[in-house]
């Protein structure tokens, strides 16, 4: 059974887009049930395999929350319905697509003129803060600079430190 599951995989990649592949794979996979245990985390292994053959990244695994919903599409998929099963292992793709593009993006990084506009401390409140190393900026030639990030999480621990002090 596993060899004619492997023979559909290498005949049908034309026919489906590489996540319909990876998510009927995994179905066709798990309703073997091949080993006494492991058979899903065995099926979710393979269904990276098969997505990261097409470029996609590897989906995250299944989180404990989404166990319910994971096994209530593959029964769904047991009975005909494959493409709620197809629209899972999508949603999971999406998902971690999200993560690794959130990775990779460039921060948005600003002059510390350009910052004081975005915060309550002016252009050489903030250098100063930037020569003490009190705030993650960085030099660049002559010039400080800092992500949009560090100065909004700067501006929210001081307000969180002034909440603290007046209760």
């Amino acid at each position: 059974m596993i060899k004619e599951v492997l023979k559909w995989l290498r005949e049908n990649p034309d026919e489906l887009t590489p996540i319909e592949l990876a998510a009927v794979f995994h179905q066709r996979f798990v309703t073997i049930h091949p080993f006494a245990e492991g058979n899903g985390r065995i099926a979710r292994l393979l269904t990276n395999g098969v997505l990261f053959q097409y470029g996609y990244p590897f989906i995250t695994n299944i989180t404990v929350k989404d166990r319910k919903k994971y096994l209530r599409n593959l029964s769904e998929a047991d009975m005909g319905n494959i493409s709620a099963f197809v629209n899972f292992i999508a949603r999971n793709v999406e998902h971690a697509l999200d993560i690794y593009l959130r990775a990779v993006e460039e921060p948005e990084v600003l002059s510390l003129e350009e910052a004081s506009k975005y915060s309550p401390y002016s252009q050489e409140y903030l250098s100063f803060l930037a020569r003490k190393g009190a705030i993650g900026a960085f030099k660049k030639g002559r010039k400080w600079y800092i992500t949009k990030n560090d100065l909004e999480g700067y501006v929210k621990s001081i307000k969180a430190k002034k909440n603290k002090a007046t209760k």
